[in-house]
């Protein structure tokens, strides 16, 4: 676990190794009420980034978890990837190499960290 430090707010950054890591953290009774956003890759060993979508948002479709935004970052440019991912309810999809203005333009579009989250 890593505290970030960032002019108009504090937030904690949470780090896994794959789709199983993002599941324990939300499932965590102490950090699940916590979330707000959660980026994922697509391809990741052990469970990619769809299969760990598809069971969040089946747990916040059951009421067991609150709603968080999904972010998937892949090198993947096939419409079909594409399709299958945006399938599994992720709320947006970034393409590699990631650059600065997307994450920017993510912001803007999807504000889920505010000064209010301290």
């Amino acid at each position: 676990m890593k505290k970030t430090d960032n002019m108009d707010f504090e937030y904690t950054i949470l780090l896994g190794e794959d789709g199983i890591d993002a599941l324990k953290f939300v499932i965590d009774p102490l950090l699940s009420s916590r979330i707000k956003g959660i980026f994922t890759d697509e391809n990741m060993e052990f469970m990619n980034g769809s299969e760990s979508i598809r069971i969040i948002r089946n747990l916040q479709r059951m009421k067991k978890i609150s709603y968080f935004n999904i972010c998937t970052i892949t090198a993947f440019e096939d419409k079909e990837t594409a399709m299958g991912i945006k399938f599994t309810g992720v709320d947006e999809i970034l393409k590699k190499p990631l650059k600065k203005l997307q994450l920017e333009d993510y912001f803007v579009r999807f504000p889920f960290l505010s000064s209010k989250d301290k």
